[in-house]
């Protein structure tokens, strides 16, 4: 069994109480880390925030991993991460130790493609930064389940996301309701896809024009007609300057998007 290669597991766990044995997860981690995975996917269903499973220091060093899902679990601080393999990542509704712990995590990965990410209320993250020399995909959403009556929970004011990423072809947000927006480096980008609620800037900033300005130069671009109510992303909106064509758009009043 030491010696055994385990290429694709996926650990499903299902907790009844929160005192059940956390230990039997770190087992199993360790166990998968020795067998040098390369598709690993750990969930934890009907999760509470005080049993969160925490992910062992296993986890973050492998030399064989190309894929990694992880769905409701806790990522805490590490002082060392070597995931050199690693490809293909999705983070979903998890709990950090901070908004530097995922900085950290994505920024050790030196041959990522492809990122999604998708952030709760309660995930301890206010700026999300994604930083990185290799990622040609990256997906962001929102999960409000928590907080359906108004999205009670979440400040969009203080909150934001930062993308500097020169490889970037394809850029997805969904229901992402950050005030701050910032984006550079995207000359590559070709694909961008704005789903579901969408908010960015304040009409006397330039947030807006400046996020717009820096994906101005993609040839495929879809926003849902969601994200087009007044307040969230073109209502408060003057003029952008794009290398491409968009002022064919047309906002809900029949009011150009662009000009």
């Amino acid at each position: 069994i030491e010696n055994s290669c385990l290429h694709k597991l996926k650990l499903s766990i299902r907790k009844k109480e929160e005192n059940d044995n956390k230990s039997c997860v770190t087992r199993w981690i360790d166990f998968v880390a020795k067998s040098k995975p390369k598709h690993l996917d750990v969930e934890c269903l009907l999760w509470k925030s005080e049993s969160l499973e925490v992910m062992p220091l296993s986890l973050y060093i492998s030399k064989t991993l190309l894929y990694l899902r992880l769905h409701g679990v806790m990522l805490g601080n590490v002082e060392s991460i070597s995931l050199p393999c690693l490809k293909t990542m999705h983070l979903e509704q998890n709990v950090y130790a901070n908004e530097t712990c995922l900085e950290f995590l994505i920024s050790s990965c030196p041959v990522l493609e492809d990122l999604s990410i998708t952030r709760t209320v309660s995930d301890n993250v206010t700026v999300l930064r994604v930083f990185s020399k290799t990622l040609t995909s990256l997906s962001v959403a929102f999960d409000y389940s928590e907080h359906r009556r108004g999205i009670l929970g979440f400040n969009s004011l203080d909150s934001g996301v930062l993308i500097d990423a020169p490889r970037l072809k394809y850029l997805k947000f969904r229901n992402e309701l950050s005030r701050s927006k910032i984006v550079s480096n995207l000359d590559s980008l070709a694909k961008v896809e704005i789903v579901g609620l969408f908010a960015i800037g304040k009409p006397s900033n330039q947030v807006a024009r400046n996020f717009f300005i820096g994906i101005s130069r993609v040839k495929d671009m879809i926003i849902s007609d969601v994200a087009m109510r007044p307040g969230l992303v073109m209502g408060e909106m003057g003029g952008v300057v794009c290398a491409t064509d968009y002022s064919y758009l047309l906002g809900p009043a029949g009011q150009e998007i662009y000009d």
